[in-house]
């Protein structure tokens, strides 16, 4: 179909503007697919390291219920947080423990991400 760039997925996540970000078992990005009005992909945007990612192991998606349109990203290199086209990095430069990210580290609290 060419919307994909692996069948082995390991996160999905329904985005609050309807569209779906795929994190893949293999450190390839994530991919978010536009749907039309009965849910099939019509466009896909793949983003990897040369769009911002710090990495492109992917270990979860998340989005704050009062978010719009972030999109949070676990990496093996730290959180990205991507917004349009803008892409902000978090590590532990920024104050997080470590880089590397766990399955189950994303937590959303209203508008409050953990």
């Amino acid at each position: 179909d060419g919307f994909l760039r692996d069948d082995a997925l390991v996160n999905v996540l329904e985005a609050a503007d309807g569209s779906l970000w795929v994190g893949y078992a293999r450190p390839i990005g994530v991919t978010r697919l536009e749907l039309d009005a009965r849910g099939a992909p019509v466009r896909a945007t793949h983003l990897g390291q040369r769009d911002g990612l710090p990495s492109e192991q992917v270990f979860f998606l998340g989005q704050a219920r009062g978010e719009t349109g972030a999109v949070w990203v676990g990496t093996a290199r730290g959180v990205a947080r991507i917004d349009g086209a803008a892409v902000q990095v978090l590590d532990h430069q920024s104050g997080l423990a470590g880089d590397d990210c766990s399955q189950n580290a994303f937590f959303a609290d209203g508008d409050a991400v953990w």
